[in-house]
């Protein structure tokens, strides 16, 4: 799943301070699809939040080592949310009419 929500990775900006998207569009009633999406967009949210409170607890441990990883994880975690976010819009527009 993972690799599918990375194939349009070159879009990203490179730095882990995305900006915060406008919630995508609310999932058509019983669209199995919609539903899949949004768990993986669910999913990929929770990552990233729980890599940024670690990479901040990280940091006020003086932690360098450790703070450079989840920097990177971030990073990931962060990419995969914006991919999931696109694949959602994407799925959404098929809906509209």
């Amino acid at each position: 799943m993972e690799s599918e929500l990375m194939a349009n990775d070159d879009s990203l900006p490179p730095n882990k301070l995305l900006p915060e998207p406008n919630p995508p569009e609310k999932p058509a009633p019983a669209c199995p699809e919609c539903e899949r999406l949004w768990k993986v967009y669910a999913l990929n949210t929770r990552k990233y939040l729980d890599v940024t409170l670690a990479e901040g607890a990280a940091a006020q441990t003086d932690d360098i080592a450790k703070v450079r990883i989840l920097e990177e994880e971030a990073l990931e975690a962060a990419k995969l949310r914006e991919l999931a976010r696109q694949a959602v819009r994407h799925h959404a527009a098929t809906h509209q009419k």
